[in-house]
C-alpha cells in the first residue's frame, strides 16, 4: 500500500505539527474562526467558515488535503442533534 494509506487499507490522516496547532491556537484576535491547515508545510488559512476558509487554501494548494479546526475550540464542528433509527 502507498504511504497514504494504513494497514488496514483506511486513508492516513496527515495532522499539521504540534507547533503548528499551537501558533494558530494562539491566534486569540481570531477566536471562533475556521483555519484551513496544509500539514505538510503548516500553512493555514482563515475564514469566517469552513467553505470560506477552503476556498482561500485551494487559492495556493489546488491539490491538497487540509485539516480543519475552529480556533479557540477543541473541534471544528459540534453535532446538537441525535439520529433516529429507522422502524423494522
Amino acid at each position: 500500500m502507498s504511504g497514504t494509506y494504513r494497514a488496514d487499507g483506511r486513508p492516513r490522516v496527515l495532522r499539521p505539527r504540534p507547533a503548528t496547532l499551537r501558533k494558530v491556537h494562539s491566534l486569540r484576535e481570531e477566536t471562533g474562526r475556521i483555519a484551513a491547515i496544509e500539514p505538510r508545510s503548516g500553512d493555514f488559512f482563515l475564514g469566517d467558515t469552513l467553505i470560506a476558509a477552503l476556498e482561500r487554501a485551494r487559492e495556493r494548494y489546488p491539490a491538497a488535503t487540509f485539516y480543519f479546526i475552529r480556533i479557540g475550540h477543541p473541534t471544528a464542528h459540534v453535532h446538537h442533534g441525535g439520529l433516529r433509527r429507522k422502524k423494522p
